[in-house]
């Protein structure tokens, strides 16, 4: 039986000035207290390290803080035996993200047992501030601009699934869309255009 393998994407946002990786995040890249507040809540619970915790609090992020996340989270697994390919820079939603591997077994583990100090090791150092900056003003926007570059095609993709698109729709809609067609078909049309984008249909 093959092992399973985990493919991790892990958020990294620069600005949307141009500036490089590394360099510090704009005013504008702050998430909003509210925001900020949950997330700590929810990142103690998980048992979010120190370290983890002091960049969410600062609602902000540059590109090396959060690589250093990452790079612990990839610490913490290969010191528990997992073997790592990673981290890699990729730019599948329209940003810098960053990308790493694992087969989901250790030496003495059952997979479950694996999956749960796996999880525990990225909950503890990255987790949360991925989840933070997911959902920032620099990734939407850079989303957006993705999916409008590729738009016409991904509604050429949608009409030949029989899905009813005039390519006019607000984004959310064209989310919307994209879902029904990938449950009709199992083809996403997103992903069909080289877009990692999540779709899915709401209740």
């Amino acid at each position: 039986m093959a092992t399973p393998v985990v493919l991790t994407i892990a958020l990294a946002l620069t600005g949307c000035t141009g500036d490089e990786p590394g360099s510090a995040a704009t005013d504008d890249a702050r998430a909003p207290d509210d925001q900020v507040s949950r997330q700590l809540d929810a990142a103690r619970q998980q048992g979010a390290s120190e370290e983890q915790l002091q960049i969410i609090e600062s609602g902000e992020v540059t590109f090396d803080a959060y690589e250093a996340a990452v790079l612990r989270t990839i610490e913490c697994l290969q010191d528990e035996g997992f073997d790592v390919d990673g981290p890699e820079v990729v730019e599948l939603s329209g940003f810098p993200e960053v990308t790493y591997t694992y087969p989901v077994w250790t030496e003495g583990r059952t997979d479950e047992e694996a999956g749960q100090v796996a999880r525990a090791c990225e909950d503890e150092h990255s987790s949360a501030v991925q989840g933070l900056y997911r959902n920032s003003p620099e990734a939407q926007q850079a989303q957006a601009a993705l999916v409008a570059e590729h738009r016409p095609a991904v509604v050429t993709c949608l009409q030949d699934q029989g899905v009813e698109a005039t390519g006019d729709e607000e984004l959310d809609a064209l989310d919307t869309l994209v879902a029904q067609g990938e449950e009709a078909t199992g083809t996403n049309c997103y992903l069909e255009q080289g877009i990692f984008r999540v779709a899915v249909l709401t209740p």
